[in-house]
């Protein structure tokens, strides 16, 4: 089913797929799947929510978040890598593990020079202090990617984080449900309200960092 997907993609004029699944990723597998349908797949390495880590995987420290990051990067499985750090992912309030992740993350982002995706947790306050975290630990700003914005903040919320000199993506393209089961603290926008406030931030100086996705991850939002 994933490579008929990607076969679609590459039909369609899609070259390549980021994979942010971070636990339980198979790299093989992976491979394999870029091999029958022609398209590049840049895996991610990393850690997600902490409820959903196993209980030994929240104990680690902030070493051995950062050892485990770099040796994705660095040897993989069987000779295949990951090619950005990411998705990590934090919930709100940022609980210890999360933290401890991102402090690891810009560490090894500092050290390797290497792209970082970043999920927020619920709240409008989450992005800017998720940032505020990865830049203090030494990572940066223009080599980062903030998801979900368009679940998460409002118009003056998305200029005043865009000031911040990450890359803003809006990656729920294809949810048209304004109701957002996941927190009542949001409506969910329709794709003509993204493409606005996409607008918005290209009026302001923003075009250069903004990323566009589908977020794909259930089965019901498949093409094919």
């Amino acid at each position: 089913v994933i490579a008929d997907e990607l076969r679609f993609l590459k039909l369609n004029g899609g070259d390549s797929v980021v994979e942010v699944t971070t636990f339980g990723k198979s790299l093989p597998e992976l491979r394999d799947m870029s091999v029958k349908s022609g398209v590049n797949i840049i895996a991610g390495a990393g850690f997600y929510v902490q409820s959903a880590m196993p209980s030994h995987v929240v104990q680690y420290t902030t070493e051995q978040i950062y050892d485990e990051i770099k040796s994705d990067l660095l040897v993989g499985v069987n000779g295949i890598k990951c090619g950005v750090i990411g998705e990590i992912a934090s919930d709100w309030p940022i609980n210890p593990f999360e933290r401890r992740a991102l402090v690891a993350t810009a560490q090894v982002q500092r050290e390797l020079n290497v792209p970082v995706i970043l999920h927020p947790g619920r709240n409008a306050d989450a992005p800017k202090e998720i940032m505020r975290i990865l830049l203090e630990a030494g990572g940066r700003a223009d080599k980062t990617v903030m998801s979900h914005l368009d679940r998460t903040l409002n118009d003056n919320e998305l200029l005043e984080f865009a000031e911040i000199g990450c890359f803003s993506e809006f990656d729920l393209f294809g949810s048209e449900c304004s109701y957002y089961e996941l927190s009542d603290a949001f409506d969910m926008p329709n794709d003509a309200t993204r493409i606005r406030r996409l607008k918005l931030l290209i009026d302001h100086g923003f075009g250069h960092r903004i990323t566009i996705s589908h977020d794909i991850h259930t089965k019901h939002r498949l093409v094919i």
